[in-house]
């Protein structure tokens, strides 16, 4: 694994986020153990993108190429990362997968798995997850994939 970094601003009563992965921490599940550093001012946000940069982080979505606005469902592949953009904000997610039947997939934005998620389903208990439907893509949200 490598080690990454990525930005969120305005989460809850938090300013700015960075959340970053070390390559080595894991959840019991396996899934990245993501540490988090929370600042109210952009200095402060600045010196730790840099310090971490040092360090050798990468950023998560940063790439030469222009990132691919996702047209089809079919185009959403599980386990990857992708950028939102809807009525409610921008966001990143992971996709988890199809679950039942019908046009859709399920995202995370928290440590949920596929597994994890199976098992919560069987047991009635709501997983943090939501479903895209496919005729949500390109109205109610527009994602891009993340390089």
């Amino acid at each position: 694994m490598n080690k990454t970094f990525y930005t969120q601003n305005n989460i809850g009563n938090a300013k700015y986020v960075v959340n970053f992965h070390n390559g080595v921490s894991a959840h019991r599940d396996g899934s990245e153990f993501f540490d988090i550093a929370i600042f109210k001012s952009k200095a402060k946000l600045k010196e730790c993108i840099d310090k971490l940069l040092k360090e050798g982080y990468v950023e998560r979505g940063i790439s030469l190429t222009a990132p691919k606005i996702i047209s089809n469902i079919s185009e959403l592949k599980e386990g990857k990362t992708y950028h939102f953009k809807s009525k409610f904000g921008e966001f990143q997610a992971t996709c988890i997968g199809k679950h039942g039947v019908g046009e859709k997939v399920y995202f995370t934005r928290g440590r949920e798995t596929n597994l994890s998620m199976s098992k919560k389903f069987e047991r009635n208990i709501l997983p943090d997850c939501f479903v895209c439907w496919s005729l949500e893509i390109g109205s109610e949200y527009i994602i891009k994939t993340l390089n």
